[in-house]
């Protein structure tokens, strides 16, 4: 099987942007982590393992057995950096990025 644990990363720039902002921004930040994160999922056949405010776990080839997981697993981490980005630049929030293992 395959494994994605993914989490909202900060640079200097991104801590000091959020350390500027109200908690409802910080709240929409989250917000669009979990969706982003859940729609990856799905697209790619994955199973949401877990998923919080800021960090997710996504697993391939437990349960339905494919030969494709690895790709699935690629898919979903540049889909989840990739809307993640875009929705944070679209609010402001350029310092903010996924961090993919």
């Amino acid at each position: 099987g395959t494994l994605l644990s993914a989490r909202v990363s900060q640079t200097e720039e991104g801590a000091a942007g959020l350390a500027a902002v109200s908690y409802e921004v910080v709240q929409r930040v989250a917000d669009v982590f979990s969706r982003v994160a859940a729609d990856a999922a799905h697209a790619t056949r994955g199973m949401l393992q877990a998923v919080g405010h800021d960090h997710c776990l996504i697993l391939w080839n437990v349960l339905p057995k494919g030969a494709s997981h690895v790709e699935h697993g690629l898919m979903a981490a540049l889909m989840i950096r990739e809307g993640f980005a875009r929705h944070c630049g679209e609010a402001g929030l350029g310092g903010l990025t996924g961090a993919m293992g």
